[in-house]
């Protein structure tokens, strides 16, 4: 290790090297500055396929000095915005996260069967309105269950403020919810857990070059086949159950409040429409974005499953795995046009869709979560608890067996 750099983590708990002069861009820390007063001590780049990530260190300005204090009232402050940057700074020991998205950057998963090209601005509102949906749902005090969600600080190009660089790439700032936050500081936060420090998805390296990587990174899902119904437990538990409950009763309520002639939205509902797949009555039926349904989950795999079929057969790629593939999706397709079929999910019409559309992540593998273990663990260890859930790239607004089925 070179002078200049030490052993740090990075906001999955993987560790990093830091330095000094990573290649934050300059108009971000300009803006930091001018706009909140805010002094970056160091930086730690962190490896992304999709995005550029860096942790930034921050001197919080002097309230003594008059010039600093009075470039930070300048802050705005009309949605409280230094109350909710304070208290991130606090909890994340001074430290926040920029992500700026790649040039390169797309959509694998359902968003990626869009008919229209996808603008890279697109794809940053979509993962930004995925953030802010899953703060608001997965951090309840209340609950016992509650996460670490990373709080969205700023986004470059949101529509209530000025857009400081439009023609630049998108950015956001993010709280730190890593390893040396204070979600993990027993003496601060009186807390009984310990950070995974990414020991539990480090089991399932393999060098990838694929997607822009060129070093060892988690393997996609790999969770070996003995512990993985506990893993997919364990994430129904935390993550998807709590997301359904809270959009099964977001829908009860509106459907209420419009039965008895009113309106409801709730206060950040509106990020959905980033997700490009919102109804609303500025998107009639006939033309408009609209949620993901049931029989566009079949059709989705349909086309995959043939797909597959024509360049195996088109090829002459002679694979069993491939083959057996071919083979076990065929019938399960079957299964799930008879489902559809038996419930009357097969009609168009959006009002015979019983179950309500929710935030899906999409892509819940591993080296997308941070991880927690007690800090006196139970016997068996082998699954560590959730306390993240980061990259919400692939966000959308679908039928919940979208993520069931993933």
């Amino acid at each position: 290790m070179s002078a200049g750099e030490d052993e740090t983590c990075s906001s999955s708990g993987v560790a990093m090297k830091a330095s000094n002069d990573a290649h934050c861009p300059q108009h971000v820390l300009e803006f930091l500055d001018q706009k909140f007063a805010w002094k970056v001590e160091s930086i730690v780049a962190v490896p992304s396929a999709q995005q550029y990530v860096w942790i930034l260190q921050i001197i919080q300005p002097n309230t003594d000095g008059q010039e600093d204090n009075s470039r930070a009232n300048n802050v705005e402050s009309s949605n409280g915005w230094r109350d909710m940057s304070h208290s991130a700074l606090e909890m994340g020991t001074s430290q926040v996260v920029i992500r700026m998205w790649r040039g390169s950057a797309r959509w694998w998963n359902l968003n990626s069967s869009k008919d229209e090209p996808v603008s890279l601005l697109e794809l940053a509102r979509a993962e930004v309105a995925g953030y802010r949906m899953a703060h608001d749902i997965l951090t309840i005090d209340s609950s016992p269950m509650m996460l670490h969600q990373p709080q969205v600080l700023y986004f470059s190009h949101d529509t209530n403020h000025e857009v400081s660089h439009p023609y630049l790439a998108p950015w956001a700032m993010f709280s730190y919810v890593g390893a040396t936050s204070q979600h993990y500081t027993p003496s601060k936060n009186g807390t009984h857990w310990r950070c995974d420090n990414g020991t539990f998805a480090a089991t399932m390296i393999k060098t990838r070059h694929e997607f822009g990587f060129h070093e060892p990174h988690p393997r996609h899902g790999r969770v070996c086949t003995e512990h993985s119904l506990a893993y997919g437990k364990k994430l129904l538990r935390t993550i998807l159950f709590p997301i359904h409950h809270w959009f099964f009763q977001l829908h009860g309520l509106r459907n209420k409040t419009n039965n008895d002639g009113g309106q409801s939205e709730h206060r950040n509902e509106h990020v959905l429409h980033d997700l490009g797949m919102y109804p609303t009555m500025n998107h009639p039926k006939d033309g408009g974005a609209r949620p993901r349904r049931y029989i566009d989950m079949i059709h989705l795999y349909e086309e995959a499953l043939q797909r597959i079929s024509q360049i195996s057969h088109g090829y002459n790629i002679i694979d069993s795995k491939l083959d057996k593939v071919i083979q076990l999706l065929g019938p399960c397709l079957e299964r799930l046009r008879l489902d559809a079929k038996n419930h009357g999910l097969e009609e168009e019409d959006e009002q015979k869709q019983t179950i309500p559309s929710v935030l899906c992540h999409l892509d819940l593998q591993p080296q997308n979560l941070i991880f927690k273990r007690a800090l006196d663990p139970p016997e068996d260890d082998t699954i560590p608890e959730v306390a993240s859930v980061l990259d919400w790239e692939e966000a959308a607004f679908c039928d919940p067996r979208f993520e069931l089925l993933l």
